[in-house]
């Protein structure tokens, strides 16, 4: 099933419209890309809530930047400066 998703990229005050039938969240824990944790999420609105949880219960340091992906499509990247 593909699921049509309409994204206001934070920062970029521009609408994208994404195809994709699986989003993932990824937290970096270091500037080169390394990857700590994957999850999969139902949709970009629950990757969304994902992150705003993660930032209730987040300390300085534990991580660099999120993304949200649509297939292999970056469709959302925050980055945290600490």
């Amino acid at each position: 099933m593909i699921i049509k998703v309409t994204l206001l990229l934070m920062g970029l005050g521009g609408m994208w419209s994404v195809s994709a039938n699986h989003h993932t969240l990824t937290l970096h824990m270091n500037d080169n890309m390394g990857s700590s944790g994957t999850l999969r999420c139902n949709s970009s609105r629950h990757c969304m809530e994902l992150i705003k949880e993660f930032e209730y219960r987040r300390s300085p340091g534990d991580c660099n930047f999120v993304e949200i992906k649509a297939g292999s499509r970056i469709i959302y990247r925050k980055i945290y400066r600490d």
